[in-house]
């Protein structure tokens, strides 16, 4: 499942887009996304049946941080911003907790996927 799209990738770099991605095509923005939603899948299996609803907001949020950062560490020569690793850091954390129970994406693998329970998070970081 892929949980954020490439527009909202390049909307998030802001100001720092031309420079990061000038020489990345979307295919490739495609595939560290792909990539990304792989990695979140990893720690929903074992809780929840897959695919998850991609119109999460809880995960379309971990995907865009957890993205922003592959993008920085391929191509911005690992020049990654101190709040763009402290974003990775809290989306790593709440996968966990999604992982443990701590955070609720679905009722149970047969319900809805209604969302009961939300992490708190910094909007300042999107």
């Amino acid at each position: 499942m892929i949980y954020t799209t490439i527009s909202k990738i390049k909307d998030s770099l802001g100001d720092k887009k031309d420079m990061i991605i000038a020489d990345i095509d979307d295919n490739r923005l495609a595939d560290i996304i792909a990539d990304q939603s792989a990695y979140i899948d990893g720690y929903l299996r074992i809780r929840y049946d897959l695919p998850i609803d991609e119109n999460n907001p809880i995960l379309e949020r971990i995907c865009l941080l957890l993205s922003k950062t592959e993008i920085y560490r391929l191509f911005a020569a690992n020049d990654i911003p101190e709040t763009v690793k402290e974003q990775e850091i809290q989306a790593r954390k709440e996968l966990e907790k999604i992982q443990k129970g701590e955070i609720i994406i679905k009722k149970d693998t047969n319900a809805d996927d209604e969302i009961i329970s939300k992490p708190t998070y910094h909007t300042e970081w999107l």
